[in-house]
């Protein structure tokens, strides 16, 4: 304070003034109170714009708990070359990957904290970005006017190359592919080397590095069989072979071909045969028009079910046959296809 004194004196008496201007020291004052508050305020938006960068995680308390299992979400945001911010969204299934979350667009404002993020389905997640205890509070905005709320917290370093990361970047952080010969295992299956094959090696290496460049999406394994015997076996995103997949809708074909299998050996299994003949126990559920329900509309998804693809209330059940067959009815069985993921289990009962 004193040195801001001695300027102001010298200030005074440049002007002419041989006396201490009260008035004028106070409103030098409020000047630079107001530029230290400019340059606070300044400083604590530069940190909260860098500090949005990174990976998040849905907290316990707000992410989608069901009776088997619990949905989390996780966000990785970063800037792009153009200095602008993007994201890429993942839920979790009781911490394992499940799916994407397609994101259009992400929105910060950094004078105000606040956070826009667009999907492809034309929902949107708004929040704001807590940068001192390092927290996004928000809701996601369905587009039927529902809101669920949705907070953040930074998630473990680790999570980011298991999401996002086909395979691990060395020290130098490149990724260079190597091709090796497949592990022998004692589990009935033979191996060899791709040279010992009339496969072309550059183009099996070109299709790996292909991956690993996320040029297909994510796919998390890549094995190729050749005259009974393996000679490709790579795994992306921390798999191995001893790692189950989720496969969600390959279920589905697998559940017909099972079907198949049963209509060929059953002789009195016909695909005509009314749904309900085979829950007897849920026959209270029949009416009119769900007594036409036949295994081939279930195959075909035609059942006429009014149906979400994602219904919460079946996954706080545990008796998953009777609220499919609860469902009420939106169409004629076998007049309308509708993707029904409750007729293919449905099948599998």
């Amino acid at each position: 304070m004193m040195n801001i004194r001695i300027v102001m004196l010298h200030i005074i008496k440049y002007r002419g003034i041989m006396k201490y201007d009260i008035f004028l020291w106070k409103e030098l004052k409020l000047i630079l109170s107001a530029l230290l508050v400019i340059i606070l305020v300044s400083c604590n938006k530069r940190n909260s714009t860098e500090s949005i960068e990174g990976l998040w995680i849905s907290t316990e308390e707000t992410s989608a708990k069901f009776l088997h299992g619990t949905q989390k979400t996780v966000l990785r945001i970063s800037k792009d070359y153009d200095g602008r911010y993007t994201a890429r969204g993942v839920f979790l299934w009781n911490s394992s990957y499940q799916s994407e979350w397609n994101l259009v667009d992400l929105e910060y404002d950094h004078m105000t904290d606040s956070i826009i993020i667009n999907d492809t389905d034309g929902d949107s997640y708004k929040g704001m970005v807590d940068c001192k205890n390092m927290k996004i509070t928000g809701a996601v905005h369905l587009r039927n006017n529902i809101q669920d709320t949705l907070d953040f917290i930074p998630a473990e370093k680790d999570l980011e190359a298991e999401l996002f990361y086909p395979r691990k970047p060395d020290k130098n952080g490149e990724i260079i592919y190597t091709y090796k010969v497949p592990e022998h295992l004692d589990d009935g299956l033979e191996t060899a080397s791709i040279s010992n094959s009339d496969l072309d090696s550059a183009s099996i290496i070109a299709l790996v590095n292909d991956i690993i460049n996320q040029e297909y999406g994510r796919m998390e394994s890549l094995l190729v069989l050749k005259d009974n015997k393996l000679i490709v076996e790579e795994y992306f995103y921390s798999y191995d072979h001893g790692r189950l997949h989720h496969i969600h809708s390959c279920t589905k074909s697998i559940t017909s071909l099972l079907l198949g299998m049963a209509l060929e050996l059953h002789e009195e299994i016909h695909v005509d045969q009314p749904i309900f003949s085979f829950f007897p126990e849920y026959d209270f559920l029949e009416t009119n028009e769900k007594e036409q329900i036949t295994l081939e509309h279930c195959l075909t998804m035609t059942a006429g079910f009014q149906w979400d693809e994602f219904p919460k209330e079946m996954y706080e059940t545990d008796d998953w046959f009777q609220y499919i067959l609860s469902r009420p009815m939106n169409s004629i069985p076998g007049d309308v296809f509708h993707y029904n993921s409750g007729c293919t289990i449905l099948l599998g009962g």
